[in-house]
């Protein structure tokens, strides 16, 4: 029977899910490298999150390792080619968190806007400062958006229908812009030096690191 170890926390509808598919499923969390590695040859399957570090070294140490599952939408944690160098699938999960992301970035633009952070904060050290907590709405405002995968989409989605300005910096939109009339294709300039708000919803490569540390 194959074994599969799931190294981070998560639901337990993964074990019991994996189990009802005739898999034996090992859930070990916070284990170290060293402990990892000591442990990865008893397994054809390895599931993480963001915490597991999947290294060549850990990697290299396998000899049964089938498949390399992420619950999630990157796969910067795992060494793709030391993968690809043993035959080792990597898969991840790009839709199962997409539309929590794009909530919780709204909920923290909410938060910004409306001073919710330092309201909690004075109100509980017993002060009641309301003309300090003067907030600002959504509504009207123009939010710059880098990136249009599946969190970037949702983003904007929400973000239209609380009557935000939504422009969208991303090559692949470009390509579809006529599906989505309500949106603006805008350059990288143009989005920082007049978007009241940006959310950044790309990945992290030389190209992305290299355009924001020449701004910022």
């Amino acid at each position: 029977m194959p074994k599969i170890l799931i190294s981070d926390a998560m639901d337990n509808i993964a074990s019991e899910i994996l189990s009802n598919n005739g898999l034996e499923v090992d859930t070990k969390t916070n284990l170290q490298p060293d402990e990892l590695k000591k442990i990865i040859l008893n397994y054809d399957g390895l599931i993480v999150r963001s915490a597991t570090k999947v290294t060549k070294d850990i990697i290299n140490l396998t000899s049964n390792l089938q498949i390399i599952g992420r619950a999630g939408a990157g796969v910067d944690n795992i060494d793709i080619e030391a993968a690809k160098n043993k035959n080792i699938v990597v898969m991840n999960t790009p839709g199962g968190n997409t539309n929590a992301t794009a909530e919780h970035t709204v909920g923290l633009i909410f938060a910004l806007l409306r001073k919710i952070p330092l309201a909690n904060d004075t109100t509980h050290r017993g002060l009641w400062e309301k003309k300090k907590m003067k907030g600002s709405e959504l509504k009207g405002k123009r939010i710059g958006i880098f990136g249009f995968g599946n969190v970037g989409k949702r983003v904007a989605e929400i973000s239209n229908a609380l009557g935000m300005k939504v422009s969208i910096y991303s090559s692949y939109f470009n390509s579809i812009k006529d599906d989505f009339k309500k949106y603006v294709s805008s350059d990288f300039k143009n989005i920082l030096l007049n978007s009241d708000i940006i959310s950044f919803h790309v990945h992290v490569n030389n190209e992305t690191s290299c355009r924001l540390k020449w701004w910022f």
